[in-house]
């Protein structure tokens, strides 16, 4: 079977191009968490990955319910994907959806659970999931 060539490779990736129509950032924690005693709340410092379009969808696995230490946790899975020359994508970043046309998935965060890379990716391609129980993180 041939490769594909260079400008199939680059219409491949135009096509998921299309397809992203959410907007998004990504971020990874830089340090220790803290406390704020002037908000009163946790804090934690981050830096910014990436900020741009992306696709996010529930996975076919939707949502499973796990027992996390003597407590049920309700996690759903996502398939998320950026375009293909986002690089630095780590298990545990933070995905965040800043827009999109669906209104229960803007202000979403997702934690990266997998990253997948291809010889001939079209898109970087996330595993994301999201705990669902009330009060969890």
């Amino acid at each position: 079977m041939p490769a594909l060539s260079a400008a199939e490779l680059a219409d491949a990736r135009a096509m998921q191009a299309i397809a992203m129509q959410d907007q998004c950032t990504i971020v990874r924690f830089t340090g220790e968490p803290g406390w704020d005693p002037v908000t009163e709340s946790a804090t934690r410092p981050t830096t910014t990955i990436y900020t741009g379009v992306c696709r996010v969808q529930p996975s076919a696995r939707a949502q499973r319910e796990v027992v996390s230490v003597d407590e049920q946790v309700t996690i759903a899975e996502f398939a998320a994907a950026v375009p293909w020359d986002v690089s630095d994508v780590q298990v545990n970043d933070l995905l965040t959806v800043t827009a999109s046309a669906d209104p229960a998935l803007a202000g979403a965060t997702v934690r990266v659970v997998d990253v997948q890379a291809s010889t001939f990716a079209t898109a970087r391609h996330l595993t994301c999931t999201r705990n669902l129980t009330p009060g969890g993180a």
